[in-house]
């Protein structure tokens, strides 16, 4: 191994040492040792591993740069991984014997609990339960070590044997001489002197530098003093306006804000408007031209493909020109250290400069003015620390949380003296700021600031100040750090990755023992897995949790999910002795019957339990109320307990150690769900540390009280009426506010105490308030929520009051059902009631705004156009007269029927300029589009115009980035469409619909080329021209979709054969456009003169095109020409109104097909497949006549078929068994689609042995099937089909039941029910035992609920695409 050289000496190394020594080395070991006489042995590698410790530990961070000191290390590293397997193997040896001897937890304890708890000892030493936890998992679960050794042989001796000790004893011998060997080697390379190794760990620098990437993405709440700044920036950036490509250096030490300046700059709305294009690259140390000209390419060309499989760095950089030339960009280099490589600078930059564009910058960060100067043109921005005032906002927030603090005035005075040597330098603020913050007590600042006396920030360093946060973590978090320098540089750590490294490192398990069910690839509970009495952590699915039985042993246990049965095992009593529980969820209480036996889990005894969770089952109806109140009682936790969650609990009211006898009064937390009977719920103002409370779903809870908090949820109550608050700082800490679905409150004090506390003190902290379905909360007209200044989301629904709404700065706002609503702020000019608040309208207060729905508010006054908002994710505007509809998700998406003129008083451009594709749909009396607002979109790839008849496009429309176009049923013209596919360099798909005033298509070179476009616009175009679409080349190597339909008066008047040359054409669809047979059928003779590349064809065979095929191939015979084939390439063939005359032919010429779908063909009577021998699918949908199906014998490939719709297809199907050959080809079909029950009971199933799955879907239109249910003849056909793993019932309205004996489909895997708002429950029988993915889509909620208790970890279950956890 040569792995270290160039590298530093690893600190991991010393780590692992430090991690052997601890976890091995105890009091019981060395008895154990003594007994077996190897103490001799194991005291001299004890010595050398003490030595290796302090010989690496002085050498940590020293420079390798020779292959001797490279191996010598590399030998210790190995010789220590020895060690430790060695030291496992001896305390397996000890933890046997101690297991045969009785000291341990027996097997026979494993059903009594109460035993388990008197006789399993604890070991004396945290360390050992890391091994004995290790130890059985290897030998339950069958893992391999993580080293080549291989495990040795178990004996039944209590004793070691002697060759077995003897073994060990050389073992020990070698490793032990040769550590002292290669440490002497070391200690003489780096000439160490380890006797001053005390003072070496607090003095050592690190031999490199970390690095760190970064992102233009916002990660501060808030810029601190750094407008002005900003400003400069921006000014450099804007009006620069030299032709040759810009180049300004920011440059200051580290962790001054250079970064966050440059963020600052980047997500500024004035760069976003003036450059077409933005890129944020983060250079850091590595400066290598080719890396970052791919990052470059990253952010200019969508799809990767254009550039992935390039190696070669003129390539790359011609397509870089390529896709940056005409447009004006900005470059963020970001942490650039490179001073010294002028020629690959150079490199990197060529391209960039032959944009021949003014106003192209590049913006560098660097530390260094070398850098400045090598790559800068105009002079560098020197950035200093943060002015006095701003710099102890910032500290403040830091240390304290907050800005605006103002209490402890002994620490804001230590503080004050500390930010004076931090010299205004935001990294050090945040660095000792976050020590400061982990203890807000005089004494743990004032030792903060002793130690600071000793670390100053030096001019170009921020290191120390780093280093002291470093020195004051625990030394196992400092081994984690060390740790993660073995990585390389600019190295992306994924968190559980990087947890389960430490813990194999026994970094992080020195006082937890912890199995990972999924490490070892298994959701099983392997067997024995409750004799696993030292584990605290079991990291595993609720199913896993579940299954282990007589979990009561395995007292050692923080965090379990027990779900209560009544089966041996599982009873409520064997949570009695397990007192270490952190976090315990109980589920089914229902199984629970008495008040002693819920009493017998000891709940009140497990003084360490901070999160309860009780849970009966939703189906509770059979149970007594008072039982179950009595049962609750007997489940009385211990008072340390903070949070609390009870779910559909059925009792007349609260226990009474939560209501009379109030007992739990550490409570933080309150969670209260489905508990129909509580009508109050009081006392909670003994709950002096109480901060949330959540109440959901509570069907008679008629009043709640409760003191000052921080979060207040109250959901789907619908007889509350009274919520009362009591305290001098109600309103002060509540941070979240949710009221939803409580149609009778009208007493809310939070809202009736505006008056009382005024504006200023009226819900200062709150980030979140949901109001929705509560008429009578409040009768305020004037909401005022301005002085919420924390605010950040507001969603109102159905408050028929209010109608002006006074909010401050929000990232999410959404307001439905408001009737009366006219002024917002930010989306209204002025307000229409006289209020001084609100007098001065400010449109930025919407700028940050991300998500925005806005829902039937019909007097609501918009008089800005939308989005408000450039970062928005998401908007949703509908119902308000004056606004079209309007939806961003992935794309924009415009609907109106009002809209006359699409221009920047309806849509803000300039905020969209990032928008992905754009949707403008059912716009009838839309009659024109800004030019100048739609060229603004220079990064629209989608664009789909529909059902806009009137709109006539602008003339000059450039998209150059469009990739996928769709125009139907709208008023363009075929001289706008060629115009702009001119412009677009790449185009995907193109989808024509509908387009009346397209009458003529060609393929060629539009005849305006680049250079003539003023003279061709002067030209006065014929009617003819405006009509003719022609297809430019530059789409010949790029279309890969083109669909032509409902064009009946479309021609085609260009060159036979013209698709051939579109290489890159995968899918073609033609329907209904009869005009268009010269391009289907050439007259020399090539039926369909396809691509070469084409896969599938969609052909609407209508009269005029069969007639002119039919006569083609007949000619074609007549002349004794082969009949020529279409491209290998094709596979899928979709035909409608296909007919007896034309369908033997046709299908002659395809032998090739894999897939055929006929569909819609009322004329057809038979079908000929013989010449379809490549034929896998089949599918016959709404082929009324069709009664014959010939040739079926010779489909030896099929195996799926579909049919649906075609009522003489039954007794068909029930003849072709006695085709020659089909029996065999049925006995290997594999998927049938069907739209009803009634192929279950034909003979044709008697022969379908290998069939997989079974889809029953009645197709798109057919959607009002009358199919009730299975018949009961069908559902025994079912229980024939013994193959069957997978089972579709799709879009049945009127499906009452799903098969009763659905659970005796034991090769059943997956079932999925999607439209079938009728059934109401799962079968009686249940599901089968073998399933293991139900999934539901729009059914009833009934069948949701019953669905979600079926989930298990084996059991995987889907409501509305979303996974039951």
């Amino acid at each position: 191994m040569m792995g270290l050289v160039g590298n530093v000496v690893d600190a991991a190394i010393g780590c692992l040492v430090q991690g052997i020594l601890e976890s091995f080395f105890t009091k019981h070991m060395e008895v154990w040792i003594r007994e077996v006489e190897l103490d001799e042995d194991v005291d001299k590698l004890e010595f050398e591993m003490r030595h290796a410790e302090m010989v690496l530990s002085a050498s940590g961070g020293r420079k390798i740069d020779n292959k001797p000191l490279a191996q010598s290390l590399d030998g210790v590293r190995e010789l220590l991984y020895d060690a430790e397997d060695v030291t496992d193997e001896l305390d397996y040896y000890r933890l046997q014997q101690q297991i045969e001897q009785g000291k341990g937890c027996s097997a026979g304890t494993g059903n009594n609990p109460e035993a388990s708890c008197a006789s399993s000892s604890t070991p004396s030493s945290p360390h050992q339960l890391v091994f004995s936890a290790r130890s059985q998992i290897i030998s339950w679960v069958s893992s391999e070590r993580k080293r080549k050794q291989e495990e040795e042989e178990q004996t039944d001796s209590i004793m070691l044997p002697h060759e077995t000790k003897l073994d060990i004893s050389k073992r020990i011998n070698g490793i032990a001489n040769n550590l002292h060997k290669f440490c002497n080697s070391i200690q003489g390379f780096l000439q160490l002197d380890i006797s001053r190794l005390v003072s070496t760990p607090n003095q050592r620098q690190r031999g490199v530098r970390n690095t760190r990437l970064t992102t233009s993405l916002p990660i501060e709440p808030k810029v601190y003093g750094r407008d002005a700044d900003r400003n400069m920036v921006i000014e450099l950036l804007l009006n620069e306006g030299s032709s040759d490509l810009c180049v300004l250096p920011i440059v200051g030490i580290g962790g001054i804000g250079k970064t966050t300046l440059a963020r600052y700059v980047y997500r500024d709305q004035r760069v976003i408007n003036h450059f077409d294009l933005q890129m944020w690259i983060c250079v850091s140390t590595n400066f290598n031209e080719v890396r970052l000209t791919l990052e470059i390419l990253e952010h200019v060309c969508k799809d990767r493909q254009e550039y992935r499989d390039v190696s070669n760095f003129n390539v790359l950089q011609e397509i870089l020109l390529k896709n940056i030339r005409e447009k004006i960009f900005l470059l963020i280099l970001d942490d650039m250290w490179e001073d010294k490589d002028k020629s690959g600078w150079n490199k990197l930059l060529a391209p960039l400069k032959c944009n021949q564009v003014s106003g192209c910058m590049v913006l560098a960060t660097t530390r260094r003015n070398s850098v400045a100067e090598m790559i800068g043109t105009l002079s560098p921005f020197q950035i200093s620390g943060l002015d006095e005032k701003e710099f102890w906002l910032f500290f403040k927030t830091c240390a304290f949380g907050n800005e605006n603090y103002e209490g402890h005035p002994s620490l804001q005075s230590i503080g004050q003296q500390i930010i004076k040597a931090l010299k205004g330098c935001p990294l050090a603020a945040q660095s000792v700021g976050a020590l400061l913050n982990r203890n807000i007590s005089y004494e743990h600042w004032r030792t903060v600031q002793d130690k600071w006396k000793y670390l100053q920030v030096k001019d170009d360093d921020i290191i120390p100040i780093l280093k002291l946060s470093y020195d004051y973590l625990p030394f196992c978090l400092q081994r984690c750090f060390s740790y993660c320098s073995m990585f390389p540089e600019d190295h992306q750590f994924k968190g559980e990755t990087l947890v389960q490294a430490w813990i194999s490192q026994n970094f992080v398990q020195c006082e937890d023992t912890v199995f990972n069910v999924g490490i070892y690839g298994t959701f099983s509970v392997p067997t024995g897995t409750n004799n696993l009495v030292s584990l605290r952590h079991l990291i595993a699915g609720n199913e896993v949790h579940y299954a282990i039985n007589c979990v009561g042993t395995m007292t050692s246990l923080q965090e379990l999910k027990f779900k209560v049965k009544n089966i041996g095992g599982f009873e409520i009593r064997q949570l009695r002795c397990m007192n270490e529980l952190v976090m315990l969820g109980i589920s089914q209480i229902a199984n629970i019957r008495t008040k002693e036996e819920a009493s017998g889990a000891r709940l009140i005894d497990k003084e360490h339990l901070k999160e309860l969770s009780l849970s009966w089952s939703c189906g509770n109806i059979g149970l007594e109320p008072e039982k179950t109140k009595e049962v609750l009682e007997g489940l009385q936790p211990h008072h340390n307990l903070k949070t609390i969650c009870i779910i559909g609990y059925n009792g007349p009211n609260s226990p009474t150690w939560l209501s009379s006898n109030l007992s739990v009064t550490s409570l933080q937390s309150i969670h209260l769900e489905n508990c129909s009977e509580w009508q109050t719920l009081r006392s909670l103002e003994m709950l002096p540390l109480l901060r949330k409370l959540k109440l959901v779903k509570m069907p008679n809870l008629v009043e709640v009280s409760f003191p000052s908090l921080e979060e207040l949820i109250l959901v789907e109550m619908p007889k509350l009426e009274k919520c009362f608050g009591y305290g001098t700082e109600l309103t002060a800490d509540l941070r979240v506010l949710i009221i939803k679905d409580c149609p009778q409150v009208k007493e809310f004090s939070p809202f009736q105490c505006y008056s009382y506390f005024g504006a200023e003190k009226w819900f200062p902290s709150l980030s979140e308030l949901v109001i929705g379905c509560c008429p009578h909360i409040s009768k305020w007209e004037i909401f005022p929520l301005r002085e919420m200044q924390s605010l950040k989301k507001l969603e109102l629904i159905d408050m028929h009051a209010v109608r002006e709404l006074l909010v401050p700065s929000l990232d999410e706002l959404v307001l439905i059902k408001m009737p009366r609503l006219e002024y917002c702020t930010g989306l209204t000019a002025s307000p229409p009631l006289q209020i001084s608040t609100s007098q001065v309208y400010q449109k930025e207060w919407l700028s940050s705004l991300r998500k925005l729905t806005i829902h039937d508010c019909p007097c609501l006054i918009v008089s800005h156009p939308l989005p408000p908002s450039d970062m928005m994710s998401h908007l949703s505007i509908k119902g308000i007269p004056t606004v079209s509809n309007m939806e961003k998700k992935i794309g924009f998406t415009i609907k109106s029927n009002d809209l006359i003129m699409l221009d920047d008083k309806i849509l803000a451009f300039q905020k969209l300029r990032g928008v992905g594709s754009l949707r403008i749909e059912d716009c009838p009396n839309l009659v024109s589009i800004s030019n100048e607002g739609i060229n603004q979109l220079t990064r629209l790839e989608g664009l789909r115009i529909k059902n806009c008849p009137n709109l006539v496009l602008p003339n000059r429309l450039v998209l150059p980035s469009l990739r996928f176009l769709t125009v139907q049923a709208c008023g363009a013209t075929g001289s706008w469409l060629t115009q702009m596919l001119s412009h677009v360099q790449s185009l995907d798909e193109l989808e024509l619909c509908d387009c009346a005033q397209i009458k003529s298509l060609s393929f060629s070179q539009p005849a305006g080329v680049k250079g003539n476009s003023s003279l061709a616009s002067a030209m006065t175009p014929s009617p003819r021209d405006e009509q003719l679409l022609k297809l430019p080349s530059i789409m010949l190597s790029s279309l890969r979709l083109l669909t032509i339909s409902d064009c009946p008066d479309l021609e085609f008047s260009g060159e036979e054969g013209a698709l051939q040359g579109y290489t890159s054409l995968k899918h073609l669809r033609i329907r209904r456009c009869p005009k268009l047979i010269p391009l289907l059928v050439s007259g020399k003779g090539d039926v369909g003169s396809l691509p070469p590349s084409l896969r599938s064809f969609h052909i609407d065979m209508s009269p005029v095109l069969s007639a002119a095929w039919d006569l083609k191939l007949k000619e074609l015979e007549q002349s004794g020409s082969l009949i020529p084939r279409p491209p290998l390439s094709l596979e899928i063939l979709y035909i409608s109104n296909l007919t007896d005359k034309v369908q033997s032919r046709l299908l002659s010429c395809l032998p090739t097909i894999r897939k055929l779908l006929i569909r819609e063909s009322p004329e057809l009577t038979s079908i000929q497949l013989g010449y379809s021998k490549a034929l896998r699918e089949l599918g016959l949908i709404d082929c009324q006549s069709l009664a014959s199906i010939e040739g079926f014998g010779s489909l030896t490939n099929l195996c799926c078929i579909t049919v649906y719709d075609s009522p003489g297809l039954p007794r068909c199907l029930e003849l072709l068994p006695q085709q020659q050959g089909a029996s065999e080809i049925l006995s290997r079909l594999g998927k049938l689609r069907v739209d009803d029950g009634s192929v279950l009971t034909m003979s044709l199933c008697k022969h379908l042995t290998s069939l997989t799955w079974i889809c029953f879907w009645p197709e798109h239109k057919k959607r009002g099937a009358t199919m009730m249910g299975l018949t009961e003849e069908q559902e025994r056909a079912l229980q024939l089909l013994t193959t069957l793993n997978r089972l579709n019932f799709w879009y049945f309205p009127n499906l009452l039941s799903l098969p009763s004996n659905l659970s005796r489909l034991t090769s059943l895997k997956m079932l999925d029910i999607t439209g079938c708002p009728r059934v109401t429950r799962l079968p009686e029988m249940g599901l089968p035992p073998s399933l293991t993915e139900l999934s539901v889509h729009w059914c009833s909620e009934e069948l949701h609920m019953q669905c979600r208790m079926e989930a298990t970890e084996k059991l995987k279950v889907l409501i509305d695409g979303i996974c039951v956890d």
